[in-house]
């Protein structure tokens, strides 16, 4: 069997896991076979060096040449070995028992698979191979050392290098110097040989991101010094390298040995690497075999972090060795296992505040700040006004649906968060602040003194609740208020109102529409009442003259003539002469002094009464009659006209188209006018002869008024007379220009023909 083997009695060591910390509650069973390594971190995994009693070549012998590899009844599945997997001494946790106690033999076992509750022995390969032993096999790599039965090993995550599982995949045993396990410890004589082992090879750690995992990856040099003439199996340059997934990190300050090189992969994964030297253990002086090989290692230590991770199972990166830096891997760690669990975490609902709004206008609350410690997606529903009640269903958005309030108010809302499992609530003030009223149109109706001028008024209110009160200033000192009707239906309070002032003179009136609502709103405000002035309207024009009228009557025929004076149809004198014998001068008779309106319809009639007097009269014959006109100056006009008894067309006589001669005389010119304003009037007559005359009339009758005067007499009605004599006669044009104290007038053109 070679110096592989000595024989001799240890006692067996009870190892605990050097996985230390993480011996976490398990999760549950996988979803397939286990593999060694994470069989064995879980504790359902015992490998013992046992002793087996075979018959070798006609010899029963008991040798320390088996690997008992035993299954708990309690693993969740069956065990699979799907590497040659190396048994390293010395092993840490032996020592850590007692320093003095050895190891076993080192070697790798192969391939296979146990079921829970059951256990399989490895044989020594090089006996299985001549047939003593049956397979599976175990190859033999610590060629300087005794064995012991009853030791139990510690797995270190190392595979067998790749150079010698190329080897042991067509085993050999020609004699005792030309086999297979020869030819492995010739290897190891000849060739450096770097084995790597990861830590931990499995992790039970929940989704929540910020998990630390203690991570050591060992690269050991296996090769061997037999003497001064043996080759360098020293290890230069070696590269260890470890790979960093995607997401997760290392902690700041972990590392026991700082990376020679950190390469930064397109995955988003990170290769970091350390070129270290490693000798080869010298065994060429070694005399006690009951020691293990000194073998030379480097140990790199670091803490991984890890991000939020979706449950489940995880294969970690293997640790790799390039022994010669040639870029090819030599040999590789384990598949280190992660199985992430959900371990759910309550969400911590954030609602901040407290919030402020205005009645009207849509208020949102959010509660983004909200997190779950598990990364857990969160869903959201709103209880408005803290009832107990919820208002809303679930929701994906941390953002409340927007709520209007349709008037001032104060409370709180209640967020609920969940992560479909559990929830958290969180409470925030709010504080909802009174808008005004608003004044949306204005639509004037009039606008003019004297007159009732209407303001037609929509408004509106974004707090639909309230209730509202107009308050009016008309810029006179008058104030008046009035209480509004309006909806009360979103999304706002609207309403239309009506308010009448009768101003007495145009001005714009500095006043006020003021709106408040039942909280102290405030709309509208100054506003200027604009009213516009109305021009004076004329009311009655006269241009009048004073007279006597009178008829004389001549001629030998007795025949009574009567004179009938009418202004505007009415009768405004009359005269008449009953014939009597005697002289025609004296058949004469006055009507007395008449007053004419020059500018009216004048007329005298004179009647001739043949038939109605034939006492008097004669069957034939002609009597002349003067229509006669005497003036205060005692000047006289006339008009002469025939009647004739036979002929009745002359028997009535109306002069209307000839005016008596008024030239020289007195004519009294007057006029009405009426301002529907309160305003002063002024009456300017142009008599068209090239001279005027103004007259002035207050509104109060004493002097001028301040404008505005709204409080003056309104309608305001005043009159003027004016004298005048024309020095010549024929057609004249009077022009009389009524204003009033705005500015406003009307003209009358009067034509007189004297």
């Amino acid at each position: 069997m070679g110096r592989g083997f000595a024989w001799g009695v240890l006692a067996a060591l009870a190892l605990a896991s050097v996985a230390g910390a993480w011996a976490l509650v398990p999760s549950g069973p996988p979803p397939g076979p286990m593999l060694l390594w994470e069989a064995y971190d879980r504790g359902y995994v015992t490998i013992t060096q046992v002793d087996l009693t075979y018959d070798r070549g006609g010899f029963t012998v008991t040798l320390p040449v088996g690997y008992r590899l035993a299954v708990s009844a309690s693993a969740p599945s069956s065990v699979v070995v799907d590497e040659p997997a190396m048994l390293m001494s010395p092993s840490p946790a032996q020592f850590a028992v007692d320093p003095s106690a050895p190891t076993t033999q080192d070697g790798a076992i192969t391939p296979a698979t146990i079921p829970p509750g059951g256990a399989l022995t490895y044989s020594y390969a090089d006996e299985a191979v001549q047939g003593f032993l049956p397979n599976p096999v175990w190859w033999c790599t610590e060629r300087y050392q005794y064995t012991h039965a009853g030791v139990q090993i510690v797995l270190g995550g190392e595979i067998f290098p790749d150079a010698l599982q190329g080897m042991i995949q067509h085993p050999y045993h020609d004699s005792d110097s030309a086999n297979t396990q020869e030819d492995v410890w010739a290897h190891l004589a000849t060739y450096p040989t770097v084995v790597v082992g990861k830590l931990p090879f499995w992790k039970e750690i929940p989704t929540t991101a910020g998990q630390i995992i203690p991570v050591t990856v060992t690269a050991t040099n296996i090769a061997v010094k037999t003497d001064a003439l043996s080759s360098d199996t020293d290890a230069h340059g070696v590269v260890v390298r470890d790979t960093i997934p995607s997401g997760w990190s290392v902690v700041s300050g972990s590392y026991s040995t700082a990376p020679t090189n950190t390469i930064d992969n397109p995955d988003g994964s990170k290769t970091v690497e350390w070129v270290v030297d490693i000798p080869a253990a010298n065994v060429a002086d070694k005399s006690d075999l009951s020691t293990p090989t000194p073998y030379h290692g480097q140990k790199f230590r670091y803490q991984l972090e890890s991000p939020h991770l979706t449950p489940g199972r995880l294969e970690m990166p293997r640790a790799e060795v390039d022994t010669d830096a040639d870029g090819t891997v030599d040999a590789h760690s384990d598949v280190p296992v992660v199985d992430v669990f959900r371990l759910n975490n309550a969400p911590t609902a954030a609602l901040g505040g407290p919030y402020t709004g205005v009645e009207g206008t849509p208020i949102t609350f959010d509660a983004s700040t909200s997190s779950d410690p598990d990364g857990d997606h969160l869903q959201f529903r709103w209880d408005f006004d803290s009832d107990g009640t919820w208002d809303t269903d679930w929701q994906d958005s941390a953002v409340s649906p927007p709520l209007t309030f349709g008037d001032d108010a104060s409370g709180s809302v209640t967020v609920e968060v969940s992560d479909s499992e559990l929830t958290a609530t969180a409470t925030a003030a709010y504080l909802i602040a009174n808008a005004p009223p608003h004044i949306d149109s204005i639509v004037v109706d009039g606008g003019f003194e004297g007159a009732p001028t209407s303001y037609t008024v929509t408004f509106s209110d974004p707090g639909w609740l309230d209730t509202h009160t107009a308050f009016v200033d008309w810029g006179t000192g008058e104030m008046e208020s009035l209480t509004l009707e309006s909806s009360h239906d979103p999304p706002a309070a609207t309403g239309t109102f009506t308010i009448t002032h009768t101003y007495g003179d145009d001005f714009a009136y500095p006043g006020a529409l003021v709106l408040m609502d039942d909280d102290g709103g405030v709309g509208g405000g100054g506003m200027t009442f604009s009213i516009a002035n109305v021009a004076p309207a004329l009311l009655e024009v006269h241009a009048m003259a004073t007279a006597a009228f009178g008829i004389r009557v001549a001629g030998e025929k007795w025949h009574d003539v009567s004179l009938t004076l009418s202004q505007n149809g009415e009768v405004a004198g009359t005269a008449g002469v009953v014939r009597m014998p005697g002289s025609p001068d004296n058949q004469t008779a006055w009507s007395g002094d008449v007053t004419i309106d020059l500018t009216g319809d004048f007329q005298a009639t004179l009647v001739y009464t043949p038939e109605d007097d034939p006492v008097n009269g004669q069957p034939n014959g002609d009597n002349p009659v003067w229509l006669l006109v005497r003036f205060d100056d005692g000047s006289e006009g006339r008009i002469q006209h025939n009647f004739n008894v036979q002929h009745p067309d002359t028997w009535t006589w109306s002069v209307s188209d000839v005016l008596p001669p008024f030239v020289g005389k007195d004519i009294t010119l007057s006029a009405r006018a009426s301002d529907a304003g309160s305003d002063d009037l002024s009456f300017t007559w142009d008599f068209g002869d090239g001279s005027s005359a103004t007259t002035l009339a207050y509104n109060n009758g004493a002097s001028a008024d301040f404008r505005p005067s709204p409080d003056g007499t309104f309608p305001f009605d005043a009159g003027c007379a004016q004298h005048h004599v024309y020095a010549a006669g024929g057609g004249h044009a009077i022009l009389l220009t009524i204003r009033d104290d705005d500015g406003g007038e009307t003209t009358v053109l009067l034509s007189l023909g004297l």
